[in-house]
């Protein structure tokens, strides 16, 4: 936001087109004096506007422009070309909200909660190539058996699967139990915390149905027939 200190609206629209010109720009809006001054009139005290015309109380007013970033990793580079016009015209003032470094620094939590994530399925990939390994090793005598019974090993595949789906659905519900749980909790004491997934949001639900069977069932299968690559029987 920058307060523009000038009573020449010549002036404001010569800044305006500066700024549009920065490639980080999305929108501007502008706040002129005369809507400051409505905003702001029923609290000042009667004895201003009694003694001060209307354009008196205006000519105190600066303007207003509030710019909006194309994204939060825009955000850096716009307040430095701000900063420069601000070296270059004592009247401008740059007004910065709090909450808006929190969603600055909102951007590199955004950063590592993607890596986080990336690291997590690498972990949970090894986590069930190592328990189907361990099994392997551990059911190698049940897997003869199996075999000498007529079983095949495409049927005993799918009942590896089928074991480790039932523990997954298992581990998932009581996980996502206890998500919800601590969710509604934290949504409770603080109200912007928003729930996650959306159920009437088609869109996270889209989401959630997609990491479901990622988690539950494909990366499962997909280790079982890796795990199974160089086995032998």
């Amino acid at each position: 936001m920058l307060i523009f200190s000038e009573k020449n609206p010549l002036n404001i629209f010569n800044l305006l087109s500066e700024i549009e010109k920065i490639p980080h720009v999305k929108n501007i809006d502008i706040v002129s004096p005369e809507k400051l001054l409505e905003k702001v009139k029923k609290d000042l005290p009667s004895e201003i506007l009694e003694n001060f015309s209307e354009e008196e109380l205006k000519a105190e007013f600066p303007y207003i422009l509030k710019i909006y970033p194309l994204s939060i990793k825009d955000y850096p580079a716009l307040k430095d070309r701000l900063n420069l016009l601000t070296k270059v015209n004592s009247n401008i003032q740059i007004y910065e909200p709090r909450f808006f470094k929190l969603i600055y620094y909102a951007y590199f939590l955004k950063i590592g909660f993607v890596i986080f994530v990336a690291i997590w399925i690498f972990f949970y990939i090894f986590f069930l190539y190592f328990l189907n390994n361990l099994l392997n090793l551990h059911l190698k005598n049940q897997t003869q058996i199996f075999l000498l019974l007529g079983g095949t090993l495409r049927k005993f595949k799918l009942l590896r699967f089928f074991f480790l789906v039932s523990v997954l659905v298992l581990a998932f519900g009581h996980s996502s139990s206890l998500f919800f749980f601590i969710s509604d909790t934290i949504s409770s004491i603080f109200p912007f915390f928003k729930h996650y997934p959306d159920i009437s949001k088609e869109k996270d639900m889209l989401y959630f149905g997609i990491y479901t069977f990622f988690t539950i069932f494909l990366l499962p299968w997909l280790t079982i027939l890796i795990s199974y690559r160089n086995y032998e029987i």
